[in-house]
């Protein structure tokens, strides 16, 4: 039937929501269509059951990278915070020394270099375990295994 030949009258145009296809699918995980009054499908839509179930467990290769590219900005977050922390303690460090509220041999100059010390070395370690998070995530994303083999090839 050409869509010349077809009256307006015939033609479906009702929009289902998710709802009413929610309604439609019966708790085995079969679909059963929407009728309407003429007995005509206004629905057209894949059963649950043709898509396959998520093993607990076993993370989908969308899901491992999904985790390695959060794992990743996670760490790039707390890197960025102590590089601020850092920043913001050395500037203190020095004003108060400038304006002469200690000197510098005394115990809360000691105190705060020792915080700029710790937050440099938590740097330290945050960006490498960012890089190792990076190098994760490379290798699986051209689904090397071995990082030895991720070494010679890059």
């Amino acid at each position: 039937m050409l869509a010349k030949d077809v009256s307006p009258d015939e033609v479906d145009l009702t929009f289902v929501g998710l709802n009413s296809i929610k309604k439609d699918i019966m708790a085995n995980g079969e679909y059963k269509p929407t009728m309407d009054a003429n007995q005509n499908h206004t629905v057209v839509a894949y059963a649950p059951a043709d898509i396959p179930a998520k093993k607990k467990g076993k993370l989908t290769s969308l899901d491992r990278r999904r985790q390695l590219y959060h794992r990743r900005c996670v760490a790039n977050d707390v890197a960025f915070t102590l590089a601020l922390i850092g920043g913001v303690l050395m500037v203190v460090e020095t004003e108060l020394t400038f304006y002469g509220v200690y000197d510098r041999d005394e115990l809360p100059s000691f105190i705060m270099k020792s915080a700029i010390s710790a937050s440099t070395a938590l740097l330290l370690c945050t960006l490498l375990v960012y890089h190792v998070i990076n190098i994760q995530l490379q290798m699986f994303i051209h689904s090397i295994k071995v990082m030895r083999f991720y070494a010679i090839f890059t």
